[in-house]
């Protein structure tokens, strides 16, 4: 298989991930992005220099002649949910946030935090103020100078409504003051991943003056910012069209005129459209037909490290043998992840024992791993009440042929235990309405963070008032005790050691069980060069082109 980047990207994270966990998290000034520890440096640079490496082969594997296309078309298999990021919590969303509404400051290929709109920053002493110094003449798409009033206007949205899973990341903020070319944020107490939750989406700079156009909302709209592109046209279910952003901050950025994200179900009509060259690059390319894909002529499998987690949410609402420890404990020693994995992973993913992906930061590396021990599941169903099992109904994502793969498979494992799996289709819209009003006995949860540190999960996971759980109807006081301490917490050994005792508990009581963590792959013609995807998630699209 081509596959053209190496994974050196994921070296990249551990390194960082190992020079974080020891020491105070932030410092008293920092200026532009954080720099790598001496004790890492070495490593860092050679992994860099091997990244510059793929990506050049890449770049070499592009065909020379001829010029550009003027548009990338983007197949991606369900339609976003949300464009407001303020309130958007889907991966078909979320992943187009950054191109269209960027902010401060930005998370890179390596997973680092990195400047944005911001070009540096420095901390006060005391951990309270934030000073960020602007970009020069920065201007939204329409070509409307960005004012301090759209900054504080953003920030207030951010934290003020109501229904968004992430206000918690704009609580900490007291006042966002400044002018043209500085914003000053005040925090109520020091916060050891505020810099991390700018990098947010919810965070980033929106127009006050066309949300103010629009009647004070996005219904049947989008927000306006000063990304490498902006959004022309949304025809749900088909497409989302972008045009590039003639003011952005970047001089002859982004490199292709138009992006055209399109809306295909079906793994197999994605596949055959980039072969076809109907599209250019295609997500979610089932890990089972990698292979024969990326050996098609014109076309390759590129594999990007991610934070990615694959999960089974039990709803203890909708079955209530899930409200029973024991029986949930029972189902994770029926579970054999080792053959779930080898056989739908395909050597693109490893095994993930916590609610938090290995390639996160404050990953407890000492939890245990489930034991498959069918005589011992069965005598736990029993003691719980279930000595014949009971019935479960597992609703999938259609067309999505992995969804289909780990469905046929627990089914078949937990028919050794009694328990009796009855498996149901359905598309992403329907079952993502059904999910929310929580009807759904069990779903695959898919998800990748979108910032370099464990508190946006763990939110998500403890959050009962907003999503009961990640929709599993689970809660902890004890967990949510630790949580509000860990975000306090601003020496990281010690903040890190209270996510181990959440991860303890929330393994102990197999509160969100994770079936595996996965890199990304996606699959894209020759043509195509420039397309960066982060560990969490984001694309980078202002340097894609796409020969003729």
């Amino acid at each position: 298989m081509k596959r053209k980047l190496s994974l050196v990207l994921a070296a990249v994270m551990v390194a960082g991930s190992l020079a974080a966990c020891g020491g105070s998290s932030q410092p008293a000034a920092t200026t532009a992005a954080p720099a790598a520890t001496e004790a890492t440096a070495a490593e860092t640079e050679a992994a860099a220099a091997e990244t510059e490496a793929a990506a050049a082969e890449t770049e070499a594997a592009a065909p020379e002649a001829g010029g550009f296309k003027d548009t990338i078309k983007f197949a991606r298999p369900a339609d976003p949910a949300d464009l407001d990021p303020t309130i958007g919590d889907d991966t078909y969303s979320t992943r187009m946030y950054h191109s269209i509404i960027p902010g401060l400051v930005q998370v890179d290929a390596n997973g680092e935090i990195v400047p944005d709109l911001a070009e540096s920053w420095e901390v006060s002493e005391d951990g309270l103020t934030w000073t960020f110094h602007l970009r020069p003449g920065l201007k939204f798409a329409d070509g409307s100078d960005v004012t301090i009033e759209d900054w504080q206007f953003s920030f207030d949205r951010a934290k003020n409504t109501e229904e968004s899973y992430w206000k918690y990341t704009a609580e900490p903020i007291v006042s966002v003051e400044g002018d043209n070319e500085t914003v000053i944020i005040t925090i109520a107490e020091e916060n050891p991943a505020f810099l991390a939750y700018l990098t947010l989406f919810n965070m980033g700079l929106q127009s006050k003056a066309h949300f103010d156009e629009l009647g004070g909302t996005y219904d049947g709209g989008w927000p306006l910012g000063a990304g490498a592109y902006y959004v022309t046209e949304w025809a749900h279910d088909q497409y989302v069209a972008l045009d590039a952003n003639p003011y952005y901050y970047k001089e002859g950025y982004p490199k292709t005129p138009h992006v055209r994200f399109e809306t295909v179900g079906e793994d197999n009509s994605r596949t055959m459209m980039l072969q076809g060259g109907e599209i250019d690059i295609m997500s979610d390319l089932p890990f089972s037909s990698a292979a024969v894909t990326d050996a098609a002529d014109g076309v390759s499998v590129v594999e990007w490290p991610s934070t990615q987690q694959r999960y089974l949410v039990l709803n203890n609402e909708a079955n209530p043998a899930f409200a029973d420890v024991k029986v949930r404990q029972a189902l994770m020693m029926g579970t054999d992840f080792q053959q779930l994995i080898d056989m739908c992973l395909y050597g693109f993913g490893q095994k993930s024992n916590s609610f938090l992906s290995p390639k996160q930061l404050g990953y407890n590396t000492s939890l245990p791993e489930y034991t498959y021990d069918v005589e011992g599941a069965k005598a736990l169903l029993a003691e719980a009440g279930y000595p014949d099992g009971f019935d479960v109904t597992f609703t999938l994502r259609a067309g999505n042929a992995l969804f289909e793969q780990i469905g046929t498979i627990i089914q078949d494992q937990w028919s050794k235990i009694g328990v009796r799996v009855n498996i149901e289709s359905m598309d992403n819209a329907a079952l993502r309405e059904l999910q929310n009003e929580m009807k759904l006995e069990m779903v695959i949860g898919t998800w990748t963070d979108d910032m370099p540190d464990p508190s946006q999960l763990t939110q998500y996971l403890l959050d009962y008032e907003t999503n009961h759980g990640f929709y599993t109807n689970w809660k902890s006081d004890a967990c949510n005790e630790l949580f509000a301490e860990a975000s306090k917490e601003m020496d990281d050994a010690k903040r890190y050691e209270l996510y181990n005792q959440i991860q303890e508990i929330c393994h102990d009581e197999v509160a969100l069980p994770s079936l595996f963590n996965a890199n990304e792959i996606v699959a894209q013609r020759d043509a195509l060069t420039g397309f960066v995807q982060t560990p969490y998630g984001q694309y980078i699209l202002e340097d894609v082109t796409v020969a003729e």
